[in-house]
């Protein structure tokens, strides 16, 4: 009872920062016309009051800046610059400073992606290694229980910065791009040191972050982080008829990612291969879409602290399980040297309408995301006692991990969207299931 009041207010907050954003645009045309307006500013800017919900960070409150550059409007709702700005603060513990950039009109016949992102988690998910391979035991964490180690076994801090510059150069039109792109990473992690009274021998305190780190599972040079300068070259491939709610076209990718080890690491290289396609039925009623993901290492040492992402050509987010890739598992629960990520989605369009001066359109939507691990972790379980080797190691085969549920999408002003998923995990192994209330899509 108590999500579905929070969820809610969320909505009703929600709405109420679009319509402080609708202050700030005028119409726009909903198609190329030989009359679309030409006295009015191409920009279109807006501040939203921004409110969510994580079932991995919480209660998530901030502000988002957008400004939509869209040119003369022949090809709206496709903008030609895109700048992104959010400050979110959440009641778990994370906050997030980034802005985005996105032209198509900085240099000739190029698109541009920028990024800058600071990020500081102070109870950032950290389960182990290789899936299938690290036990969850939530009795650990449970304070009435005998086991009980620390609310936080299963925390670790994480401040993070990132500046990254990609061009993604035409070949054929604008279809068919030539991606190179570099990326500079300094992350400083921290353990989480939870002593309580009952609880004050040294070895049933702690996380197990910090046991990963004593029994030599991560390297004494990595457990405080380090930085990184990666290089990528691809091609990316683009046919979507809106970059924000598509509802027919294909969006896929492939490129290396290269770490020459300029860093504190001794370097590696990645392949990521990412494809996505939506396809709708007449009128556009239903619509579907998938999205599957390959991110393989080629070769090198990757930091254990660079694995736990979903590399993408526009924005690289934390996973591959949690909001942004298997909605309904722990965040970082699957983590490996390579896997293979899919997730599926059916939406039903089932109501347009207008208020306060906006254009929405609303759809329902059910969705299975699952995950695979590929390439486990190079771990060496040589200095773990038997008692924990038991308890929190399986030696098995990689399985598939999925995840399914409900949601529900509302587009307003074609650009902009309000999310609303459950996701439902079958193995409590994975996650116990989880609301996630955002301002994107997944993909």
């Amino acid at each position: 009872m108590k999500k579905i009041i929070l969820f809610r207010y969320l909505l009703l907050l929600y709405f109420w920062g679009s319509a402080l954003w609708s202050s700030a645009q005028s119409s726009y045309p909903q198609q190329e016309t030989d009359n679309s307006p030409t006295n009015s500013s191409s920009l279109k800017w807006g501040i939203i009051p921004a409110l969510a919900w994580d079932a991995d960070v919480g209660l998530k409150y901030g502000a988002v800046f957008n400004i939509f550059d869209y040119g003369d409007y022949k090809l709206f709702p496709k903008y030609q610059k895109y700048l992104y700005v959010r400050l979110i603060n959440s009641t778990g513990g994370t906050l997030q400073a980034q802005a985005l950039l996105e032209s198509d009109k900085l240099l000739p016949k190029t698109k541009i992606v920028a990024e800058a992102s600071h990020i500081r988690d102070n109870r950032l998910d950290f389960y182990g290694f290789n899936g299938s391979n690290a036990s969850y035991v939530p009795d650990l964490t449970a304070s009435n229980h005998p086991d009980f180690l620390s609310p936080h076994f299963y925390k670790k801090e994480r401040f993070l910065t990132r500046l990254r510059f990609d061009m993604q150069r035409n070949i054929t039109g604008k279809s068919f791009r030539l991606l190179a792109g570099y990326t500079w990473y300094d992350l400083k992690l921290k353990t989480i040191r939870d002593v309580d009274d009952q609880h004050t021998d040294e070895s049933n305190t702690g996380s197990l972050y910090e046991k990963y780190i004593q029994w030599g599972i991560i390297e004494h040079d990595e457990q405080g982080g380090g930085n990184a300068y990666t290089f990528s070259l691809g091609l990316v491939y683009d046919t979507r008829n809106e970059f924000c709610y598509c509802t027919n076209g294909i969006w896929a990718e492939t490129f290396v990612l290269f770490d020459p080890g300029l860093g504190s690491g001794a370097g590696f290289t990645r392949h990521i291969a990412t494809f996505r396609h939506h396809f709708s039925l007449p009128d556009d009623l239903v619509t579907f879409s998938y999205r599957i993901s390959s991110q393989q290492k080629l070769r090198g040492n990757t930091p254990f602290y660079l694995l736990p992402w979903i590399y993408d050509s526009r924005l690289t987010n934390d996973g591959p399980s949690g909001a942004f890739g298997l909605r309904g598992a722990f965040r970082n629960r699957h983590v490996g040297e390579g896997y293979v990520l899919s997730n599926f989605e059916a939406k039903l369009r089932i109501m347009d309408f207008g208020l306060f001066n906006i254009n929405f359109s609303t759809s329902l939507v059910l969705f299975y995301d699952n995950i695979l691990i590929t390439q486990n972790y190079p771990w060496n379980l040589q200095n773990v006692p038997n008692a924990y080797r038991d308890l929190l190691f399986k030696d098995k085969r990689q399985q598939l991990h999925h995840t399914f549920g409900p949601g529900i999408y509302i587009v307003f002003n074609q650009n902009n969207v309000v999310s609303v998923n459950y996701g439902i995990s079958p193995n409590p192994q994975s996650g116990s299931g989880g609301l996630y209330v955002g301002s994107s899509l997944l993909f």
